[in-house]
């Protein structure tokens, strides 16, 4: 989530649309940008078929550890959603490759 001067409700926190340079580059350390349609690797509970969780992400692979990180930035915001967008995207999920049997 990105957070800029003068934001204190949740509205303000969630309205957040434009990225600063800064936060920019914070994501790129997180991973890489991806488009979401289409996308073939874990997904984290993003909609990579209709659009309904925007276009694009960020998705981090290290050891075989999947994450793709819910960002407040790039999830579609309506003006008054915010409760929506805190409740359903304000985690993040990671897959562990299955382990093979011993």
């Amino acid at each position: 989530m990105l957070m800029v001067p003068d934001s204190t409700s949740e509205e303000e926190l969630f309205s957040n649309t434009d990225e600063s340079p800064a936060f920019v580059e914070f994501l790129e350390f997180l991973g890489e940008k991806i488009e979401l349609h289409d996308f073939k690797g874990f997904r984290g509970g993003l909609d990579v078929t209709h659009g309904q969780t925007g276009s694009e992400s960020v998705y981090s692979n290290h050891g075989n550890k999947e994450v793709m990180f819910h960002v407040s930035t790039k999830l579609p915001y309506t003006e008054g959603d915010a409760h929506a967008r805190t409740h359903t995207h304000t985690h993040t999920r990671a897959r562990q490759p299955a382990q093979p049997e011993l």
